[in-house]
């Protein structure tokens, strides 16, 4: 019988990559266009159907008369102040869902305008 002999491959140890080469620093960047200064945050125009700051609401429901000063941001009623007319009126009334305007009366652009009594 013969005998054969298997050659075997031997490998080589792996030859050291070279490191990377290292990157330049980054240019800083530059806009396109000067920025504009920071401009105030927009506030939100006034409900036309306000009547003016100092202007007080009044309203009888179920033969109880209720009062609601009108502020330039708000309103105040039964000495707290309050963001909406709607918050107002749901309070009056218990309802889970109401229109404060309509509620008051003052749901109708036009009637804003004209001179409180």
């Amino acid at each position: 019988m013969s005998s054969s002999k298997k050659q075997q491959k031997v490998s080589k140890p792996a030859a050291a990559k070279p490191s990377p080469k290292p990157k330049p620093p980054a240019k800083p960047r530059v806009p396109a266009k000067p920025e504009a200064p920071a401009k105030p945050a927009p506030t939100p125009d006034r409900d036309p159907r306000l009547p003016a700051a100092g202007t007080v609401i009044e309203r009888v429901y179920k033969a109880k008369p209720y009062r609601v000063e009108v502020l330039e941001r708000g309103f105040k009623f039964d000495g707290r102040e309050w963001r909406s007319l709607t918050a107002i009126a749901k309070e009056i009334t218990k309802a889970p869902a109401i229109s404060g305007p309509r509620f008051f009366g003052i749901d109708d652009p036009a009637a804003a305008k004209e001179p409180a009594k």
